[in-house]
């Protein structure tokens, strides 16, 4: 009777090891989308650089960031741009290969779900997520980089991965990766910008 029972136990210890692997397995992800991606050319054009790092994973724009701007704007003016306007300087990237669709901009309008922002990127789609910098609940300026990864496991949960296209020399401030919390890009305590609007693709 004895033998049994420690045959029992190994098989209750061997199925419940096998459980925690799986489990672990399950809710470990990550997924990166790795590609070149291009730094703003003017100090203002945040929201044209990113729509077109967002269309250059899956599609290589042939038009420049500057025929962005001259297609939206009328002229090449270093002017911030709306996120209707970073929608169509995506769609007009994409040349009919991606269509894209803007939130209004708000911190409760204009923000999308970690699960909705993770779904775009397992189906190989980098989004724009805009944020600003806001004083006594007034926008006071904002900017525009490219999410193109995520992951989660143990206590790093709903981290996001994005690309932000902003130079600035005179500080040394280079174009960078960053890693952050889904929580905090989105309350602003990573960077001091709240995330308030979202230009995706819907195909």
């Amino acid at each position: 009777m004895k033998k049994n029972n420690y045959k029992k136990w190994e098989l209750l210890l061997i199925s419940s090891i096998i459980m925690v692997a799986m489990s672990v397995t399950i809710f470990a992800t990550q997924v990166i989308l790795y590609y070149s991606k291009e730094a703003q050319a003017n100090t203002n054009w945040c929201w044209v650089a990113s729509a077109r790092n967002a269309v250059k994973y899956s599609h290589n724009p042939i038009k420049t960031q500057p025929e962005g701007v001259i297609y939206i704007k009328g002229s090449c003016v270093n002017e911030a741009g709306s996120l209707l306007e970073t929608k169509n300087v995506a769609d007009y990237f994409s040349q009919g290969e991606i269509y894209y669709a803007n939130t209004a901009r708000g911190t409760t309008t204009g923000v999308k779900s970690f699960t909705f922002l993770t779904d775009k990127i397992d189906n190989d789609r980098v989004t724009v997520l805009s944020a600003g910098y806001y004083e006594g609940g007034e926008r006071k300026g904002g900017h525009s980089v490219s999410m193109h990864g995520y992951y989660s496991y143990g206590s790093y949960a709903s981290m996001i991965w994005y690309f932000d296209p902003w130079v600035d020399a005179a500080n040394n401030y280079t174009p960078t990766e960053h890693e952050c919390s889904y929580n905090s890009f989105l309350s602003g305590t990573y960077n001091g910008r709240i995330y308030d609007g979202t230009v995706y693709a819907t195909n």
